[in-house]
């Protein structure tokens, strides 16, 4: 199963999510897609509360 790393806000690594909630999250407007340096996908919460289940 793909795991997608999740960072903070602030910047914080927080516990990694599973792609369909990643995608969801991103559909949503709670998330931001992004990739790194390395060209690794991750998202990034776009709200003061951290993105949580469903």
């Amino acid at each position: 199963m793909l795991r997608v790393p999740v960072i903070s806000p602030e910047g914080q690594p927080l516990m990694p999510t599973k792609a369909s909630r990643a995608r969801r999250w991103v559909r949503d407007g709670k998330a931001i897609e992004k990739w790194n340096d390395a060209g690794i996908y991750y998202v990034r919460s776009d709200r003061l509360h951290s993105v949580s289940g469903c």
